[in-house]
């Protein structure tokens, strides 16, 4: 496998720093929070106490799930830090109410992507500037059956409500060299085998061929979708377990040199 540091958009080996000298605030005091996009994974892999490498996730997918949560808010003008700790995810199981600590927090990168994903851990509790008009992600284990949810934060009583329904698997397809309409028939590939994709066009230069990267639950998946792309566009990507710093199932790089060679969706 390549080296992780390939992949600007995935890797901190050169983690962030800690929060430092930044002010804290409370996330209640956070203005105007909405939840605006929802996925799943079934494991992470980020960053615990600001050094290690760590791993989050399940060991049955058909139960337990990742729930990667975007929102938007509207932080002060200085740098200020915010604390995973300070979200709790509210939900009903069966006729019992149930809350999920938040287990991750991440800041977002120029593609709206998570940057580095800090994990609980034994200390430091994980934290993330924010300022102005924001965007940041929050991680969550739930069960597979709740659709609706609360997201519950430190300091007031509001309660930001969203539904969720679907759990597919998510996939995260990056490009150095597919044009926007190429990139397009290559999502709706993915997408027909039951994915939930994003697709960027910031994948290192250096990348050649086609790869692609599953977390140990999503081999299945992964292997279904290589054959797909094998039958359809005339693709023949290398499949290897996931070491990339992402909150995705599966992460497809599509480098330098692959062509959509015939088109059949």
């Amino acid at each position: 496998m390549r080296k992780m540091a390939v992949f600007t958009l995935f890797f901190a080996l050169v983690l962030v720093a800690s929060v430092g000298t930044a002010n804290a605030m409370i996330s209640g005091q956070l203005k105007n929070l909405k939840v605006v996009e929802v996925r799943y994974s079934t494991n992470v892999i980020g960053t615990e106490n600001q050094k290690d490498l760590a791993a989050r996730g399940t060991n049955d997918p058909s139960k337990m799930r990742v729930m990667i949560v975007t929102v938007a808010a509207e932080a002060p003008p200085s740098p200020t830090a915010i604390f995973a700790n300070e979200f709790i995810l509210k939900y009903d199981l069966g006729n019992s109410e149930t809350r999920a600590h938040c287990m991750g927090i991440a800041s977002m990168n120029p593609d709206s992507l998570p940057t580095t994903l800090f994990l609980t851990g034994l200390f430091n509790e994980p934290a993330i500037r924010v300022s102005g008009q924001s965007k940041f992600v929050l991680l969550f284990l739930i069960e597979q059956e709740p659709t609706a949810f609360m997201l519950l934060q430190t300091g007031t009583e509001r309660e930001v409500s969203f539904n969720s329904y679907s759990r597919k698997m998510s996939v995260l397809l990056a490009t150095n060299t597919l044009n926007s309409a190429s990139m397009e028939r290559l999502k709706e590939s993915l997408e027909s085998g039951g994915c939930d994709v994003t697709t960027i066009y910031s994948l290192t230069q250096d990348i050649k061929g086609a790869t692609i990267y599953y977390m140990p639950k999503a081999e299945n998946t992964a292997r279904e979708l290589s054959q797909r792309l094998i039958n359809r566009l005339n693709m023949e990507p290398t499949v290897a377990e996931n070491s990339l710093v992402t909150s995705y199932d599966i992460v497809v790089w599509v480098g330098k040199g692959c062509q959509l060679k015939k088109i059949s969706l």
